[in-house]
């Protein structure tokens, strides 16, 4: 046989096996290994600024987050700046039925609401907590609608002063917290800013009822109105963040 048919016959037999060709890595190989390799470098820069701003992981609470804390501070105290400028602009006295304060109240109110009935609902076999949750949400609603329309005023035509219904709403709170607490065990961060809303609801029920009915404060009235105000907003809100942090906690 010729040595060039010989050469012909070697090189055919050769291409029938794969493993003659040479391999190269198709685009779908290239596209995993980019898409593992984007994966990997930007978990490494999520785990690094993770650490350093103290963001939780997904499996743990936000016990103690001091950035959370801090980021949803900033954001009251806009929201609570907002309310006061939009107050002053109105031209409106503090005590003025339904005025900008009160219109900022109310939503935080029917947002505590929202997130009462969202705790309810994640607790529909427990039938305990359930109620209890409900019952949050159902008093929330029923609170924003009352500080959006003042219906609590007309008490005075009843009990000789609205104050009265301020007293009750304060022992319900602290009835409500203290069964939360018993029923839920919150984190340390909830019964945190539990304590701090009723605390400071307090603090702004002594000031509300020292126009003379109770006991006659020396703060001149117009001061306190304004403090009373923005103690009603500043626990409201706390109670709030309180909720919102245990939905987020127990989902």
């Amino acid at each position: 046989m010729p040595i060039l048919h010989r050469i012909f016959l070697s090189t055919a037999e050769s291409f029938r096996h794969k493993s003659a060709f040479p391999t190269f890595p198709s685009c779908e190989d290239h596209r995993e290994a980019l898409q593992l390799t984007v994966g990997r470098y930007a978990r490494r820069i999520f785990d690094t600024h993770r650490r350093r701003l103290a963001i939780p992981s997904e499996s743990s609470q936000l016990k103690n987050s001091s950035t959370v804390v801090q980021l949803v501070c900033l954001y009251f105290a806009v929201f609570l700046a907002c309310a006061i400028g939009l107050q002053l602009w109105s031209g409106k006295l503090s005590t003025t039925a339904v005025n900008a304060v009160d219109y900022f109240s109310s939503g935080l109110l029917w947002t505590s609401s929202f997130v009462a009935l969202l705790l309810a609902l994640e607790r529909l076999g427990r039938p305990g907590n359930f109620l209890v949750w409900l019952g949050v949400s159902a008093a929330c609603g029923a609170l924003a609608i009352d500080e959006a329309f003042e219906f609590h005023e007309m008490s005075s035509v009843i009990l000789g002063d609205d104050d009265y219904i301020k007293v009750l709403i304060l022992i319900g709170a602290a009835v409500g917290l203290y069964v939360v607490c018993r029923l839920e065990a919150p984190a340390t961060l909830v019964r945190n800013l539990f304590i701090a809303g009723l605390t400071i609801q307090c603090l702004y029920l002594a000031i509300d009822v020292g126009d003379g009915d109770f006991y006659q404060s020396p703060i001149p009235k117009h001061i306190a109105d304004w403090i009373e105000e923005i103690l009603e907003l500043l626990f409201v809100q706390l109670y709030l963040f309180g909720l919102t942090v245990h939905h987020l906690n127990t989902r």
